[in-house]
């Protein structure tokens, strides 16, 4: 387990350095762990991890959002109009166009105090807003 930790970072700070420009929005990662798994684009917190799920720590899950988010981002010019929200057997999936971002448990759910359905719109709608403006200001002059 230890050994796939170390190469589930090493892929994740190769998919960081590989887009320097995303890198600078996305501040948490497995490399640059924040806590109770926030992740944090710009300077605003858009979604927070709580617990550990499918084999994988809070940290972990934060690693593979933040791979998932770098991959979306640095393929073509991000537009927030392809972040839905699509349910995924009893929860609900945060997507971009048709790949995984992150999906809102029912842990995560009820730890907020809501329903899967509304958690995962609300991360859809924080990083349909923050994005832009953290793109804007690492792309700029």
């Amino acid at each position: 387990m230890k050994q796939v930790t170390v190469i589930s970072t090493i892929l994740a700070l190769v998919a960081i350095c590989a887009l320097p420009s995303i890198s600078k929005m996305i501040m948490c990662s497995m490399a640059h762990p924040c806590p109770n798994g926030d992740m944090i684009i710009g300077d605003q917190v858009v979604l927070r991890i709580h617990s550990a799920a499918g084999g994988m720590s809070v940290q972990q899950r934060l690693g593979e959002v933040t791979t998932r988010l770098n991959k979306r981002l640095g393929s073509k010019e991000f537009d927030p109009q392809y972040i839905t929200v699509r349910k995924a057997g009893c929860e609900y999936a945060v997507m971009h166009k048709e790949s995984l971002i992150v999906t809102a448990d029912t842990e995560a759910a009820a730890f907020n105090k809501t329903t899967c359905e509304k958690l995962a719109n609300v991360w859809a709608a924080n990083l349909r807003r923050v994005i832009p403006l953290a793109k804007a200001k690492t792309d700029g002059p």
